[in-house]
């Protein structure tokens, strides 16, 4: 990628970045996806300045498979279930010096798109600076979800969100505070296009040709633009446990690429992440309300949203509700290392009174073997796009329906 100098609209945001974060940031978060977390290299000795850094590079990736069984889905009922072809990605991470960077491109079955790239620079040892298609400081990190399908704020841009622009990150002690501004969406060529293949959700411009089916009356032409995140974190650590508390808000705008004209949107979320002995417990709640330009009436009520090549309709205001319970328990059985046993629940309170809220209880195994990871989900939900009939999934996160859907799932993944 091809960098140029920051436009005049970013020298607000790094200026205010500049300002807020004075001392330092550690040189990434901590991922429990085999996917390496940036670490800066070893400070040059100022005796040694003119020693020129080594490179430290480090290449992998990872191949998935699903084996699904849908009770709602006929022909996969008569077929006793599927076994299908997930992801292939690759990924590149290493340092020079104190200069960090990461890469990740993944493909699926008929597209493919960059999940995330960055190059980023430690400043000290508590504090860095990264640019580039990275994740969105909002909410628990890296996953609010233990499960393979996520929790419902995922497939609303919420959980495990990547956009492109700029992040400082600084951990004094036990806080840790980041801030970032995000010019826009991960989209290809980061300047407005068209795409639905990317792996978090935005909100994308789409027509009636794509969502019709779906209850969309008109075309769309909005996408994000100049997102501004905050995240305050800090953990109470006594007798062996530790507890996080945390404070994420966003505010940005969506830009109509027809009239040319704006509106807010934002969100809020309040999280708590604790380690108990070898039990986890997370709960979350996010508000958010997106207002759609050049839209008027009851079409205000939704936003389009897309990622893996597939768009669908979103309540344009509510709440999330989430929670999970998970327990790691080490075995030694051949291969097996760790078995990590969870439940995650997920709630859309959506503003529309008339609209089925959605809903969503995930219960699984996660199975750890050397390079071997697998997740076991059995799911009960309500309005999950992921796990519904093909008719219903451009409208499950917007009008909805009362009818609940049961599937299991289990992903293989090789990582290497």
């Amino acid at each position: 990628m091809r960098t140029s100098l920051l436009p005049v609209s970013w020298i607000p945001a790094f200026l205010f970045l500049t300002m807020a974060f004075p001392a330092a940031a550690d040189g990434g978060e901590r991922s429990p996806d085999p996917v390496i977390a940036a670490a800066p290299g070893d400070s040059v000795a100022a005796d040694s300045a003119d020693v020129e850094p080594e490179l430290d590079l480090d290449l992998g990736g990872a191949l998935r498979f699903n084996v699904l069984f849908e009770e709602f889905d006929r022909t996969n009922r008569q077929k006793t279930g599927e076994f299908t072809f997930d992801t292939f990605r690759v990924n590149a991470d290493g340092t020079y010096g104190d200069l960090f960077f990461s890469a990740e491109y993944r493909f699926y079955a008929g597209y493919r798109f960059l999940h995330s790239g960055y190059a980023g620079y430690e400043v000290q040892d508590d504090l860095d600076v990264r640019v580039g298609v990275h994740q969105v400081p909002f909410g628990v990190q890296p996953y609010f979800s233990n499960s393979w399908f996520f929790n419902l704020a995922y497939y609303a841009g919420f959980e495990d969100d990547y956009d492109a622009g700029l992040k400082v990150r600084y951990t004094p002690g036990n806080w840790t505070l980041i801030g970032a501004y995000y010019m826009n969406a991960e989209q290809t060529g980061f300047a407005g296009g068209t795409t639905f293949a990317r792996y978090s959700f935005d909100v994308v411009p789409a027509t009636t040709d794509d969502l019709g089916y779906a209850g969309l009356e008109a075309d769309r032409f909005n996408q994000e633009i100049n997102q501004f995140n905050g995240k305050v974190a800090y953990t109470l650590e006594a007798g062996g446990t530790s507890t996080t508390f945390s404070v994420s808000g966003q505010t940005g705008q969506l830009y109509n690429r027809s009239t040319t004209g704006t509106e807010r949107h934002w969100a809020t979320s309040v999280d708590l992440d604790g380690q108990y002995g070898r039990f986890n417990l997370r709960l979350g709640l996010i508000r958010y309300e997106m207002r759609p330009p050049g839209t008027t009436g009851p079409g205000r009520d939704a936003v389009v949203m897309a990622a893996y090549n597939a768009p669908y309709r979103v309540a344009s205001k509510g709440r999330f509700y989430s929670g999970g319970l998970a327990y790691n328990l080490p075995v030694d059985l051949g291969p097996i290392s760790r078995f990590r046993f969870y439940n995650d629940v997920s709630y859309h309170d959506k503003a529309p009174d008339a609209w089925v809220d959605g809903a969503s209880n995930i219960t699984g195994i996660l199975t750890s073997a050397g390079p071997l990871f697998i997740y076991t989900d059995f799911l009960v939900t309500r309005n999950h796009p992921f796990s519904l009939p093909a008719s219903d999934f451009g409208s499950a996160l917007a009008e909805g329906s009362e009818e609940w859907n049961v599937a299991f799932n289990m992903n293989l993944g090789l990582y290497f």
